[in-house]
């Protein structure tokens, strides 16, 4: 009989403190999490899901149920190896991917279901629907996974499997992490990351609740209901199961060959992801924060640190993730005890798009890390800053969108034209991204954005100044590779005095207004 025990079988790729990357077993994680640096899976979506396994595991030991628990483990400085190997021995047959009964994450074979070729579970893979933009898998060539990859993979597919389609019992919904970004603080100096950290500071208050259990405890798996099912607590919900899975492995058992995959829970209710940021929608109501594909994700960073309005409960607020919330409460019990805690961390955001009416078409992913100087989640005034730092950055935007408009109409227009009638709205849009007048100015701003977030806390006007200087050049920088690519002819030479006229009078606006009055109004 295969077997391949996720306790004791390599499988989480991980960095070590001298650099390399290795495979350690899910005990090895946790148990040795202050001597590893990070999880280092390629994938974001992957990423995820494993710490969201970690913490599952972690909550379910350790709570902790309020920052004075909290205190003491971080204390600790690790986690305690006897506590999790009882766990471990209590429910080892529930960590097996190829368990006969309740395989891992998964369910016994499906009878009559389709059988897909293993990549089915990668969602970053060209299957089905999904464009060749992360690999060059082939359907009619697949190509097998490792016990491990497709462990990892499983992982992500219970968090970000993508609804529509047809399934059965009913159409394929989405996983709870389909929509929104998702953060995580990452621990260590700033340079170095540290695993155990990571782990305490995303581990949030937890108290336990009646029924609320990971979901290789569950006995017997709830039935799935096309109106949804209320997740039983924040155990259930850090391991729902969003797909019946079922790995296909190979007669030795070395390789996943092929896997079934049909629908399984689809969440019901309003149910509060401590590591999203929400806001709310004129029609929708409270919604994630979603991932745009026009935007880096640092220019989202306003609602990332957005402090929630005053006296609103967890399952209705908006704003920040509550994970911040959290780490603030968490460092102010550890400082009033004396404890060492850094001032300043990281965190890393993670988010997927997929494409408008194509159903389980992922149009990108994207991961990126900020600084988290944990002042700013005490202080509204300097996320407040934050919020004006990208808004003038924005507005600028708009004088550079307004800037490459009049030169691509001048160029597009006839002699007789210019400076009348215009070309076709379409045809200067098309013009203008070929420049990539604002790709070059978003590029270089966001390399000044860091600074601008770590250097708030040590003196925010000066931060400010620093951060509308490097607007300033990034702007100047922007037009002027711009206009150099309209060339030297007779009508890109007038063009080019259009636009620059509309570039600097719209940036001496922008500009002075900020230094007048201190925001952008």
């Amino acid at each position: 009989m295969n077997t391949f025990n996720l306790i004791d079988q390599p499988w989480i790729p991980v960095q070590t403190a001298d650099g390399t990357t290795r495979k350690a077993n899910l005990r090895d994680v946790l148990v040795f999490s202050h001597e590893l640096v990070s999880v280092a899976h390629p994938s974001p979506l992957v990423t995820v899901a494993v710490h969201r396994l970690l913490l599952a595991i972690l909550h379910r030991n350790f709570g902790p149920p309020g920052t004075t628990e909290w205190t003491a483990l971080w204390k600790n400085g690790r986690w305690d190896g006897s506590t999790l190997d009882s766990y471990f021995a209590e429910w080892r047959d529930r960590f097996d991917l190829f368990g006969p009964t309740r395989p891992f994450y998964q369910v016994p074979p499906m009878e009559g279901a389709v059988l897909h070729p293993p990549e089915q579970l990668v969602q970053e893979a060209a299957t089905g629907n999904n464009p060749t933009l992360f690999d060059h898998s082939r359907e009619d060539a697949p190509t097998p996974l490792t016990p491990g990859e497709a462990a990892c993979y499983l992982l992500a597919q219970q968090c970000f499997a993508i609804g529509f389609g047809k399934s059965s019992p009913f159409y394929f919904s989405d996983a709870p992490l389909v929509r929104g970004v998702s953060v995580l603080i990452l621990g260590g100096d700033g340079y170095r990351a540290n695993l155990f950290e990571t782990l305490a500071l995303n581990l949030r208050d937890y108290a336990g609740g009646t029924g609320d259990i990971p979901a290789w405890e569950v006995d017997e798996p709830p039935t799935p209901r096309a109106e949804g099912t209320i997740p039983a607590g924040y155990l259930d919900y850090l391991t729902w199961q969003s797909r019946r899975i079922n790995l296909i492995a190979s007669d030795d058992g070395a390789a996943v060959t092929g896997c079934r995959i049909q629908q399984n829970l689809r969440l019901g209710g309003d149910f509060t992801d401590p590591f999203k940021a929400y806001r709310i929608d004129e029609k929708r109501g409270r919604v994630p924060v979603p991932l745009s594909p026009e935007k880096a994700l640092w220019r989202q960073a306003d609602s990332l640190f957005q402090l929630s309005p005053p006296g609103e409960k967890e399952s209705s607020r908006s704003g920040r993730p509550y994970i911040f919330d959290w780490a603030a409460q968490a460092r102010g019990r550890a400082k009033r005890k004396g404890m060492p805690i850094r001032d300043r961390y990281r965190f890393g955001a993670y988010g997927m798009a997929t494409d408008p009416g194509k159903a389980a078409s992922v149009l990108l992913w994207r991961q990126e890390t900020l600084p988290l100087p944990l002042d700013i989640l005490d202080d509204p005034s300097l996320s407040e800053n934050v919020g004006q730092a990208i808004g003038l950055a924005e507005e600028v935007g708009g004088v550079l969108r307004a800037a490459a408009r009049d030169l691509c109409a001048c160029l597009l227009a006839s002699e007789d034209d210019i400076g009348g009638r215009q070309a076709h709205p379409d045809d200067q849009k098309r013009l203008s991204r070929h420049f990539g007048l604002e790709r070059t100015f978003w590029a270089v701003l966001g390399g000044s954005f860091p600074q601008l977030v770590s250097n708030l806390p040590d003196g925010p006007d000066e931060a400010m100044d620093r951060w509308l200087e490097d607007i300033d050049r990034a702007a100047r920088a922007a037009f002027h590779a711009f206009s150099a690519e309209a060339g030297t002819s007779a009508r890109a030479l007038k063009a080019i005095v259009r636009a620059e006229r509309t570039f600097r009078s719209g940036l001496v606006r922008v500009t002075r207004r900020w230094k007048e009055e201190g925001a952008v109004s």
